[in-house]
């Protein structure tokens, strides 16, 4: 028992230095802070955009599945407040 949650902890360690890691790269690229939660909505909305691309050649109802993953994706990002203007 001792070895499975020494490997789970180990595993969300990782897991956080990535999305550290991502949001320092985020936020060097869009100069202003991003946090790690914001820069795993980002990936998100990219994955989504490339599968939304290369789904244009599929069948219609996969290409709607990917139009609104992409949407839905999109709004996550602004529900989190990213795409908002300062003044």
């Amino acid at each position: 028992m001792e070895n499975m949650s020494l490997a789970e902890s180990k595993k969300s360690s990782i897991i956080k230095s990535i999305a550290t890691g991502t949001s320092e790269l985020f936020s060097a690229v869009l100069e202003e802070e991003v946090s790690p939660k914001q820069s795993m909505l980002i990936l998100h909305s990219i994955v989504a955009g490339i599968v939304t691309v290369f789904a244009t050649g599929m069948p219609l109802w996969f290409t709607c599945l990917s139009i609104a993953w992409f949407g839905y994706s999109l709004h996550l990002c602004k529900k989190a407040g990213l795409g908002e203007e300062e003044n």
